[in-house]
């Protein structure tokens, strides 16, 4: 499978990468998730609905074209030691939802069902539907100088205050970043927002090592 790399930012690290799903992979995992959605959890593991509104669900990990995906994620990082890819998530909004700011690393290190530490050392986040208005995804610490305007993949939305970079759903596309500096502390740089769906539907899928 082809897709097409453009490096955003070194600092923090973001890439946007276009054609990273086909519509055959987003049509599959989408019938897959369909009967897994529930109410999207924050890190504590609770439900809070002014920080975020969205469903989400959990794809199984015994399945070829889920595999096939965590795979294709295992080779964008290469060699790096953190190239475990964690369970897929879809994340899906509708008018009014959203995820207030937020960092996908932690304070201090989360402990996994096993019993084991870790962190999110980086993420993915994969536009699997955008028939929406609105629901940019929002990072206010890092600006792309124009680029991606003219196309349409990001926005300079009134709800951005013109800081940052907002970028528009656009199927099949991701926005990849390291959630970590090179000593392993969390790089606030990469604090970020789903913005509130005005219209329609926006699912995305989370892809996170």
């Amino acid at each position: 499978h082809q897709y097409q790399v453009h490096v955003l930012s070194r600092e923090p690290y973001v890439v946007y990468i276009t054609n990273f799903l086909s519509q055959a992979e987003i049509s599959y995992i989408l019938s897959l998730g369909e009967p897994l959605f529930a109410p999207s959890l924050v890190k504590t593991g609770s439900e809070d609905v002014s920080t975020r509104s969205s469903t989400s669900a959990f794809l199984p990990t015994n399945d070829k074209i889920t595999s096939n995906i965590q795979a294709r994620a295992a080779s964008f990082l290469g060699s790096s030691p953190y190239s475990d890819i964690a369970p897929l998530q879809l994340v899906r909004y509708g008018p009014t939802q959203h995820f207030t700011y937020h960092t996908d690393w932690s304070p201090e290190p989360r402990r996994s069902k096993s019993g084991s530490l870790y962190q999110v050392y980086s993420s993915f986040f994969v536009f699997l539907q955008a028939e929406c208005e609105g629901g940019e995804t929002h990072f206010p610490y890092f600006e792309t100088q124009g680029w991606g305007l003219e196309e349409g993949l990001v926005a300079k939305t009134e709800a951005i205050r013109g800081l940052g970079t907002a970028f528009r759903p656009t199927v099949g596309n991701a926005v990849f970043w390291f959630n970590l500096h090179t000593n392993g502390t969390g790089d606030d740089r990469t604090l970020h927002a789903g913005l509130p769906v005005q219209q329609g539907i926006k699912t995305g899928m989370n892809i996170w090592s």
